[in-house]
Parts: C-alpha cells; sequence; structure tokens
C-alpha cells in the first residue's frame, strides 16, 4: 500500500482550527447562584457542557413562586439562561384576634413581625407582639401564640347605707359598659346621680366607676317664711329632697334672684327666697313761676350730675354739684335735674324772695298813709 506524502504545516493548522472551534463552542462557566437557592447535594462545578441543565431548589424557609422554572441551561454561545428569581420566603398563617386587629410589618411571612391590637373596651392577654419563624421541620410558624382580647372588667360597684343597687350580686361580673343603679330605703333621699357607669381607667387596660355611688340621706325642708311674700301652693309642713315651690312677692317688693326654691341636700332652700321693697318716685315740687311741663320727678337712690340755681329739691333728695339758691332737702339722690321728660339741665327762675315781698308791702302802706294825709 502507498502512503500518500502529508505536509506537517497542514497537519498543524487543522489542529489550531479545531482547538479555536472547541473553544468558541466549548464549556458554560459555573452559574451565578439564583437568590434563595441551592443546587442541592451537589457541588458548582467549574464548567458545563454545552446544552447542560441545572435545577435548583428553594433553602429552607423558602417555597417556589407559582409559575416560575427554578432550572437554567447552557447556550450554545457558551452562556446560561436568564437566572430569574423563583424563591420567596413561606408565609406563616395569618393570625385571628376576635374584639381585635392584628398589624404586620409585611405580608405575614418568615422574618415578619405581627402586632395585636384589641379594640376599645378591651385589653390584650398575652404579648403584643410575634415574630414569623423557621422550626426544625422546614415549617414556619409564630414563635408566641395563645393572644386574645377580653372585656376590661370593673371590681364590684360599692355599696351604700340605707340603699341598694341593681347589680349582679350572684355573678359580681362588671365589665366597660355595664351600669349600676342605686335606690334609698323608704324615708330616705337619693343624694347624686343614681347611676354609675363601668369605664376604661387612665391606664387603658382596667376599668372604674365614672362617678362616686350616691347617698341615701334623710332630707327634709320644712315650709319657708318669706318675708312680704308667700308660696302660691297650699299649705304642707315640710318638703323632700328635690321638692320646688313658688313664691310671690307683695305689692310693692320684688323676688331678689328666682321665683323657684328647691329643697337641697343640706335641709334648705335654694335660693333664699327674698323680697325687696321696688325702688319709689319723688315728684319734686315746682318753684313758684313754673308750668307742669318743667316738672322734673327724682327717684331716691339716683345721683345727680347738675342743678342749675334755684331749682328746689324734695326731701330724700342728695346732690353731687349745687348751684347758688338750691334748697337741698336729704335722702334722695338725683342724676339730672333739668326741665321736661328729655332730661336737659335746666334753667329755673329765681321769683321773689320774702325779703323783698316785705319791703314791698311796707312802700305801699307808706304811700296810702301819705295820700290820706
Amino acid at each position: 500500500m502507498r502512503l500518500l506524502p502529508c505536509s506537517c504545516e497542514g497537519l498543524l493548522t487543522w489542529a489550531l482550527l479545531l482547538l479555536v472551534l472547541s473553544e468558541s463552542h466549548g464549556d458554560c462557566p459555573a452559574p451565578q447562584m439564583p437568590p434563595f437557592a441551592t443546587l442541592g447535594d451537589s457541588a458548582l462545578n467549574e464548567s458545563y457542557p454545552v446544552g447542560t441543565t441545572l435545577r435548583f431548589r428553594c433553602i429552607p424557609g423558602y417555597i417556589y413562586i407559582t409559575g416560575s422554572k427554578p432550572t437554567i441551561q447552557c447556550l450554545n454561545d457558551s452562556t446560561w439562561s436568564e437566572t430569574p428569581t423563583f424563591c420567596e420566603r413561606k408565609q406563616c398563617k395569618i393570625p385571628a384576634l376576635e374584639n381585635g386587629k392584628v398589624e404586620s410589618s409585611g405580608d405575614f411571612r418568615l422574618g415578619d413581625e405581627a402586632k395585636f391590637i384589641c379594640d376599645g373596651g378591651y385589653r390584650l392577654i398575652g404579648p403584643d407582639t410575634a415574630l414569623c419563624v423557621l422550626y426544625d421541620d422546614n415549617t414556619v410558624n409564630w414563635d408566641k401564640e395563645g393572644q386574645y382580647c377580653e372585656r376590661i372588667p370593673c371590681e364590684r360597684p360599692p355599696t351604700i347605707s340605707n340603699g341598694t343597687h341593681n347589680g349582679d350580686t350572684y355573678g359580681d361580673h362588671y365589665t366597660v359598659g355595664s351600669v349600676v343603679t342605686y335606690t334609698c330605703n323608704k324615708d330616705f333621699s337619693l343624694i347624686g346621680d343614681p347611676a354609675i357607669e363601668c369605664v376604661v381607667a387612665e391606664d387603658g387596660r382596667n376599668g372604674k366607676w365614672n362617678r362616686p355611688a350616691p347617698e341615701c340621706r334623710v332630707v327634709q325642708c320644712s315650709r319657708p317664711e318669706i318675708e312680704n311674700g308667700k308660696l302660691t301652693s297650699g299649705f304642707q309642713a315640710s318638703y323632700p329632697y328635690g321638692h320646688k315651690l313658688e313664691y310671690v312677692c307683695n305689692p310693692g317688693y320684688t323676688v331678689m334672684e328666682s321665683e323657684f326654691i328647691e329643697c337641697v341636700a343640706n335641709s334648705s332652700w335654694h335660693p333664699d327666697p327674698k323680697c325687696v321693697k321696688e325702688p319709689s318716685t319723688t315728684t319734686v315740687p315746682l318753684p313758684p313761676g313754673r308750668n307742669e311741663t318743667s316738672r322734673t320727678t327724682l327717684s331716691p337712690g339716683i345721683p345727680v350730675s347738675t342743678v342749675h340755681s334755684g331749682t328746689t329739691q324734695s326731701p330724700g333728695v342728695t346732690v353731687s354739684t349745687v348751684g347758688p339758691g338750691t334748697t337741698q332737702s336729704p335722702g334722695v339722690t338725683v342724676s339730672t335735674v333739668g326741665p321736661g321728660p328729655t332730661q336737659s339741665p335746666a334753667t329755673v327762675d329765681p321769683g321773689p324772695d320774702s325779703a323783698t315781698v316785705a319791703v314791698g308791702k311796707l312802700s305801699l302802706i307808706v304811700a296810702l298813709l301819705i295820700l290820706i294825709m
């Protein structure tokens, strides 16, 4: 057999070409691990042939995202197919809290914290927070459980002397919203609000009664004696707590505060019934020569600003500023003396005084005597 001659240079060229082709279409390098995933028991190789498919699984506490494919493939160009995130945290069971609510920093998944909050009038029994954690069997659950909301209780309502309340005598159980009503024994009056209610205390966890319990007392108000007045109702020797009466004053007198009075807890009437004298009016006499249109009527107790000369005051008038020729009587205070109802300052004609009249009469007698002689 005859061997064909060969060229060493040609063989070397072909070998280099094959080597280059094998490098350009060779293995894929070790891939980057997807988030929260692992190859499981297998370790990553330094490279993988074209066409290799790697399947991942989620690390403990994580599950596959619905619809995702946990695989990647070495492509012909020696690169891996897209590596999406296909694992997510497992979710703890959403806790239920009757008469309350549960808030979370996330959607109740591994690592999230839940906070338990009760409705108004309720208090939380158990820890107020819980954490979603991973257990050995690759399950997740809350690290604290058993929380619940209970109605906030109040202590037993206080008892009162000479009275009782309609509370739960046998069960003796009172919570926020419970109302207890008190009543008094016969012949005793209930002082204060008859009902008390259980409300939330300042600390938000305990209850308290919203007001003190009332008292039961013997309260009797005797029939009031009203000077210069009288009651409108018929005779009755005494009256119970809370009874109301009406009175009127005699002519010339007026009610001091209110015409209605009430029997209060200390067996007295409130307000104190009292009739006071009505203010009277005084007419100032007119000096000679003045007509009725210039008359000024003065009321006792009214201060005077100015009285012009020649003004005559009636008894009981006290004047602040008095001009010359004014006759003043004590006791009455006038605001302004003036002519007519407009209360403008009055100018009073002084008229003849007694000395002038006497001189005139004497002159007339002398003249008559001279004529007779």
